[in-house]
């Protein structure tokens, strides 16, 4: 598991490129999707279900129901500037919402971002091997995601980064809405304001 959270990490640098790449090829909504991610360290099925009903846009905030999250407790979460942009980008597009209506709805970008990945050489190639002869034995560019999902390298990238910018453990399990000291130290290298905190790191 090290090794997946530290492979599944992009430096701020990559992820930038990687959603700049996403919408210069006009895959404006995955960019969307996993900019909430690597922004509010979102889980996917999280961005998949929220709704205008969560996000209260003068207080910067959006409440994710019990029944909702995967712990089935609630959560109140600072809504990162980026993430709160990228989702009114969404709703601009969709035009009038129902309040109870999913904003992103289910999404499988998956695709879209290991292609991404692939073309910013952001992930590890195998390399061609030749015979004696110097004949191709084996062609290389293939994507080494070493199990990993997409969107766990989003959630995992958000994670490290806040982590890397000093974030406390408290602040950290407050973004992440983790409940255990284990699973947010995983990213080593519970009120709103630890968690406006933790975000704001993110530029």
């Amino acid at each position: 598991m090290s090794e997946q959270a530290e492979r599944a990490a992009l430096p701020a640098l990559d992820r930038d490129a990687l959603l700049a790449d996403m919408r210069d090829r006009g895959n404006v909504r995955a960019a969307r999707c996993y900019t909430v991610m690597f922004f509010n360290l979102f889980r996917k099925s999280t961005v998949e279900r929220m709704t205008l009903q969560w996000i209260n846009w003068q207080t910067s905030m959006i409440a994710v129901p019990g029944k909702k999250a995967k712990n089935r407790k609630p959560r109140i979460y600072w809504l990162h500037p980026k993430a709160a942009h990228a989702i009114k980008e969404e709703l601009a597009q969709r035009g009038s919402l129902d309040p109870t209506t999913p904003i992103f709805g289910k999404f499988d970008h998956s695709n879209v971002f290991w292609s991404a990945c692939k073309r910013l050489r952001l992930v590890t190639y195998t390399p061609t091997t030749y015979d004696a002869q110097g004949r191709v034995l084996k062609k290389g560019e293939i994507t080494d995601k070493r199990g990993l999902r997409a969107h766990h390298v989003a959630r995992q990238t958000g994670a490290t980064l806040v982590s890397d910018a000093g974030a406390s453990l408290a602040e950290r399990m407050a973004a992440g809405g983790w409940e255990s000291v284990q699973a947010a130290q995983r990213y080593d290298h519970e009120d709103v304001e630890r968690s406006r905190r933790a975000l704001e790191r993110l530029r």
